[in-house]
């Protein structure tokens, strides 16, 4: 028995150690941060920002919205992890003049008046974060730039952006792309659109209001400025709305809407089912986008979806069993995944949800 806790350590210890090698610079490091840092530049105006990869189809349009639409050149910067002891290539998918640097070797370089693939010749980097330079020129009315590569032991593929990291930026550039991120987020577009971009969607549908069963309070809780969801909406200066006449109003707008019955549950069974709903609540990936209590896998991000606390409280059974299983049916732009339940499953997930509420007993 001994020797067999040896045997288990051991391979234990061993898989932790590949593991690390393997794994990408942590996302919270301070030194890297996931992205490359690109700079735009036309003529003398020049803008930075952090672009997750190298794959724009920009056509005729400005690269960014505090540019114009001119022929402009843009240099990314940053480093690339490099996981394999293996030859590999750069290929890009270009309209205009491209250059790729890795450790200061030049590894791809090429133009093209029209969209074209072009490659570049077999490098050995070694296991290791390199430094990576790309630059580009647009030459001709339209532009583009997709960057690729491959390798002895994979195929073409793009350039992985989960491999593509920097170092920490200046605090202007960091305040900055995180203001870009929030207005994107929070879809200050809607309503303040800048030149050369497109109109952000819409917020959630609203057709269905009264679907939930749960009218009253509703409105003030989502519009109040530090409502208990955490979620950000506009606020109205000095004027206070008539939370009262807008709930009567998308109530009365409120268009009917089959809501699917959850599965009948034996009094007995109750307990049960809501706890093996709440492993699925950790297990299915519900935390990955939205925070229950101080659990939460993006609590930072400006993207997470909607705080699930006291979600209960806003939300019925039969609505939370539909929104599992057809959000389209409740919201047609709707950014919800639809995860490979059963039935049975589904039903105790919505349990679940249903009793995060206020109420301790709940």
């Amino acid at each position: 028995m001994p020797d067999r806790r040896k045997l288990l350590l051991v391979l234990a210890c061993l898989s932790f150690a590949s593991a690390s090698l393997a794994a990408p610079p942590d996302e919270d490091d301070e030194e890297f941060r996931p992205g490359l840092v690109a700079e735009y530049r036309v003529g003398e105006r020049a803008v930075t920002r952090i672009d997750p990869d190298v794959a724009f189809a920009w056509d005729e349009a400005a690269p960014d919205s505090r540019l114009s639409a001119e022929r402009f050149e843009a240099t990314w910067r940053g480093l690339v992890l490099i996981r394999l002891e293996a030859k590999h290539r750069l290929h890009a998918f270009v309209q205009g003049d491209v250059t790729v640097e890795l450790d200061g070797r030049r590894v791809l370089h090429g133009s093209a008046k029209q969209p074209q693939w072009i490659s570049g010749d077999e490098f050995v980097p070694g296991f290791a974060e390199r430094p990576l330079v790309v630059t580009f020129r647009k030459t001709e009315p339209a532009a583009q730039l997709k960057l690729f590569w491959s390798s002895d032991a994979f195929s073409l593929e793009p350039l992985p952006p989960e491999l593509l990291f920097h170092e920490q930026p200046r605090d202007d550039v960091a305040l900055i792309e995180l203001g870009r991120k929030q207005f994107e987020a929070f879809r200050c577009g809607r309503c303040h659109q800048r030149d050369g971009e497109e109109q952000p969607p819409p917020g959630p549908s609203l057709k269905h209001f009264a679907a939930s069963g749960i009218i009253d309070d509703v409105v003030s809780r989502h519009f109040a400025q530090f409502a208990e969801t955490g979620r950000v909406y506009p606020t109205f200066g000095g004027h206070d709305p008539d939370y009262e006449a807008i709930e009567f109003f998308l109530h009365q707008q409120s268009q009917p809407v089959e809501l699917d019955k959850p599965k009948p549950v034996k009094e007995a069974d109750l307990e049960t089912e809501r706890r093996k709903g709440e492993v699925l609540l950790r297990s299915t990936g519900c935390l990955a986008c939205h925070r229950i209590g101080e659990l939460s896998g993006t609590s930072l991000s400006p993207f997470s979806g909607p705080d699930l606390n006291n979600v209960g409280e806003r939300r019925t059974l039969p609505w939370l069993v539909t929104w599992l299983a057809k959000p389209e049916r409740l919201n047609a732009d709707h950014r919800m995944p639809v995860f490979n339940l059963s039935d049975a499953e589904r039903n105790q997930l919505a349990l679940a949800l249903w009793n995060l509420t206020s109420e301790p007993d709940a």
